[in-house]
């Protein structure tokens, strides 16, 4: 994952300027040192941070096919790949007795075999014990087999219990059907897969953001998509979703960031794209180069040409300040201003307070 910052209009203009000349006084002689530095103009426009990834695009929604309950497929009414509506009949099951009773008598003859393995299994318990063995793993499989029996006996009460039938599959979503195989006279059992339905008129895509980004990243944010395939088109997203656990690798950790697109035309499921998620926007900021503010003591302030006033009555005592300063790092012609500050990204911060839109710093 890496990060991108920016600003939304041009922000700075960096312009060569001459500080002017000024005077070291020293005892015997005098020494004339011209000193340029770099200046910026106070800008007003949008501060913008954004962290981005890759990933493909997917469907936004794919849902399983599967039958309820064990039933013989009477008609079956859409195909592979065909587009369906949530609600759709898919699949009709045939409701006749002599099925129903075919599969009470599948029933009842697996539950028949269940219980003489249930009884081999407690005569092995017996033995086990009475040669003191481990006996942790054969209670474990008696256990398993008895719930083996009782889900068989719950489905014969169910088969012999009157009722309109079985219900026939329906589309769970609007999409369209893939991997769908199913035939008229095909008997399927309960939660048999039938094929899915997918819909491709959303898509998304999961982009992984590093551990030390992902604090920065919120639901509901907005992304802007780039696709491969489709250089000259920006597509429009919003985050989704944000994993809960985060998957390792070589130490550092990862986090699923799932974001949706607002429209998918032209778009195909394993598109590579590069996702760009805008995790602070400020419209209308005044700002400048972050490194023209400096932090003295919890206190912000940036240098704006002129002179500081110095205190002191003699020329000694002001030159003292001034070389003061000039250790300090601050170039002489200049004079500090206290801001305060707001938002900011890696290049540029807000000023909120203490200078005005045009400024030169």
């Amino acid at each position: 994952m890496k990060r991108r910052w920016w600003a939304a209009t041009v922000l700075i203009a960096l312009v060569a300027c001459g500080a002017g000349a000024w005077f070291w006084l020293r005892p015997d002689e005098t020494l004339v040192r011209e000193v340029t530095y770099p200046t910026a103009i106070v800008r007003r426009g949008t501060l913008m941070s954004a962290i981005s990834g890759t990933g493909n695009m997917e469907p936004a929604e794919r849902e399983a096919i599967s039958a309820s309950r064990e039933g013989t497929i009477a008609e079956v009414f859409f195909s592979e790949g065909d587009q369906v509506r949530r609600g759709d009949i898919l699949i009709a099951f045939k409701q006749d007795e002599a099925d129903v009773s075919r599969q009470i008598e599948s029933r009842q003859i697996s539950l028949e075999r269940a219980r003489l393995e249930l009884e081999a299994l407690r005569q092995q318990y017996k033995n086990a014990v009475r040669e003191e063995q481990d006996v942790s793993q054969i209670l474990l499989n008696i256990r398993a087999k008895e719930l083996d029996i009782r889900q068989l006996e719950y489905e014969i009460e169910e088969l012999r219990t009157p009722d309109e039938g079985i219900a026939p599959i329906t589309a769970p979503i609007d999409g369209k059907l893939v991997g769908f195989k199913a035939k008229a006279g095909d008997v399927i059992r309960a939660d048999t897969s039938l094929g899915e339905v997918v819909d491709y008129s959303r898509m998304k895509i999961v982009v992984r953001v590093d551990e030390l980004d992902i604090s920065q990243v919120e639901v509901g944010q907005p992304a802007e998509v780039f696709v491969e395939a489709l250089p000259d088109r920006v597509f429009s997203g919003v985050v989704t979703e944000i994993a809960d656990e985060g998957t390792q690798s070589n130490g550092v950790a990862t986090f699923d960031v799932t974001i949706l697109l607002e429209e998918a035309e032209g778009l195909k499921a394993g598109m590579s794209a590069e996702a760009t998620i805008v995790t602070m926007r400020k419209e209308n900021a005044l700002y400048v180069p972050i490194d023209a503010v400096q932090s003295v003591r919890g206190q912000y302030f940036v240098l704006v040409p002129g002179e500081e006033e110095d205190r002191p009555s003699e020329d000694a005592a002001a030159s003292g300040g001034a070389r003061e300063r000039m250790r300090m790092g601050q170039p002489p012609g200049t004079r500090r201003v206290a801001v305060e500050v707001g938002v900011h990204n890696e290049d540029y911060i807000e000023i909120v307070s203490g200078l005005s839109e045009g400024a030169t710093r």
